[in-house]
């Protein structure tokens, strides 16, 4: 592809992405906050964080296999409007059930729009700016999750939760509009579809590439519990929408920047006990959470949960690419894609049943199955993970 239409397309998928974060994760804070005002108790808010991975599981390989067979554009307007269709329920349906069809609806969209995402880049890209390429579009992704909490907390402060999912609707639009302007792609080769995910479920049994995809999904799930639970705590303790989207922006702030210093940090220490460090410092900073009542304080620990996600998933990748066979590395990754949803599911589901005994209670649920998680997945980096660590 020439490096003009490289740069139109590139531009149009960080715009995309972009907006698309912005939109939802704008709403995923006033998720709690609009189920509490409602009458939902904590464990049922937990169910509503569980709701927004339930199916994505489902529809992960269909939506690559619809990608390999009608290209890209269409899997991403398909992702667009569900994720339009999901933030309009609340709006026009302000109950419960109307939360959790949102919920399962935006989560189905995310599947489809970043595997569309990703695929286009990857289809514009020559190899010598790949890596710059994918760089921008995580970058993207990363602003717009900076942007959209404390955005969708001061329209909910100024114009109450429905007509927030609505202002965020609209805001899809753009996104929707833009998908028409990306490649299509091509169809890509599934003649051995079948082997390859009965060989990629033999791999996965095998440590420690298994230790490693787990660390993933326990690294995935801290901003998940973070932004689900901390509004409730935060309310608790009289502080805003607006305020409590200001410090969940300072999390989005530390992924971001803990990752440009990711590859001097490989140098100094083993990807292993980074990856460790980070999801047990990450559980520390959940244990201390009720115990901290000044904004400054509630900041500082965002910010220390927020290292799990800067450094786990760049981390995960890595490893789990290196660690895969030549022939199986895009099935490896997809099966870290599905294990990171299952742990969407099951974390908030066994953390919210500490709900039960207060607020305080799940953020001190979610540090201990943290720290355990550290614990278990604890490994030691062998010669054959030695590779670049990726930047963002």
């Amino acid at each position: 592809m020439k490096d003009g239409s490289e740069k139109r397309t590139l531009i149009v998928v960080c715009a995309s992405a972009v907006l698309y974060h912005i939109m939802v994760q704008g709403t995923r804070p006033l998720v709690s906050l609009f189920g509490a005002q409602l009458g939902a108790t904590a464990f049922e808010i937990g169910v509503l964080s569980a709701s927004y991975s339930v199916l994505a599981i489902l529809v992960t390989v269909p939506a690559g296999r619809m990608a390999d067979r009608f290209g890209y554009r269409l899997p991403l307007l398909g992702g667009a409007v569900l994720a339009c269709a999901g933030l309009g329920f609340p709006w026009f349906f302000p109950v419960m059930w109307a939360l959790y069809a949102s919920q399962v609806l935006v989560g189905l969209s995310q599947v489809f729009i970043h595997l569309s995402l990703q695929n286009v880049v990857g289809y514009v890209s020559p190899k010598s700016r790949r890596d710059t390429n994918f760089a921008w579009l995580s970058t993207s992704m990363s602003l717009g999750g900076l942007i959209g909490p404390p955005l969708g907390g001061w329209f909910a402060d100024a114009y109450g939760y429905p007509l927030s999912f609505a202002g965020s609707m609209g805001l899809g639009l753009i996104p929707l509009a833009l998908a028409l302007l990306v490649p299509a792609g091509v169809a890509g080769a599934a003649g051995n579809a079948p082997a390859s995910r009965q060989s990629s479920w033999a791999i996965l049994k095998r440590p420690p590439l298994n230790k490693v995809i787990f660390a993933s999904g326990i690294s995935l799930t801290t901003r998940d519990l973070f932004v689900m639970f901390f509004p409730l705590i935060g309310a608790e303790h009289g502080l805003s929408a607006t305020m409590i989207g200001l410090i969940l922006t300072m999390q989005s702030m530390a992924v971001l920047a803990i990752r440009f210093f990711l590859p001097l940090m490989t140098r100094y220490a083993d990807r292993g006990t980074l990856l460790f460090a980070a999801i047990f410092i990450s559980g520390t900073a959940f244990l201390l959470v009720p115990f901290w009542t000044s904004v400054t304080g509630f900041m500082i620990l965002a910010v220390l949960a927020g290292f799990e996600i800067g450094f786990g998933q760049p981390l995960t990748m890595t490893i789990t690419y290196n660690l895969a066979p030549e022939n199986q590395k895009g099935i490896v990754q997809a099966l870290r894609f599905a294990v990171n949803r299952t742990v969407l599911i099951v974390a908030p589901l066994t953390v919210g049943v500490f709900g039960v005994f207060g607020t305080a209670a799940l953020f001190i649920g979610s540090g201990l199955y943290l720290m355990a998680g550290a614990l278990a997945t604890k490994v030691k980096e062998p010669a054959e993970w030695k590779d670049e660590a990726p930047s963002v």
